[in-house]
Parts: C-alpha cells; sequence; structure tokens
C-alpha cells in the first residue's frame, strides 16, 4: 500500500467515475478506427471492452510497430 495519501484519494476517484465517460473501443473495430479514436480524444491508451469486460489494451506504441 501507498504511504501517499493522496494515492488512495486518486484511485477511489477513478473507480467513482461514470462508465459513460470512459473512451474504448471494441474488438471488432479495426487499427485504423482505433488510431482515430485515439487522436480525437487525445489519449494514448485505449482499452478495448466487449460487453462489460476488459479484454485488452491498444497503446499509441502497438500502433507504430
Amino acid at each position: 500500500m501507498s504511504k501517499n495519501p493522496r494515492a488512495r484519494s486518486a484511485k477511489l476517484r477513478a473507480i467513482e467515475r461514470d462508465v459513460e465517460d470512459v473512451i474504448y473501443a471494441k474488438p471488432d473495430q479495426s487499427l485504423e478506427e482505433a488510431a482515430a479514436l485515439m487522436v480525437s480524444s487525445n489519449v494514448r491508451h485505449l482499452p478495448v471492452v466487449e460487453g462489460d469486460e476488459l479484454v485488452g489494451i491498444i497503446s499509441v506504441r502497438d500502433l507504430t510497430r
């Protein structure tokens, strides 16, 4: 456990965040679509979600390989 009292607070805020605010890709989306979503949303990591389960994460580095 972190000795930083702010670390616990940050974790709670992330957990409490509305699911509708999360930007994600679906497994059937193309890499081009995922890359466009990442650029338009200004994010470097994009969760891949199927139904209500996290099935992967795409990073900018993954797209540049």
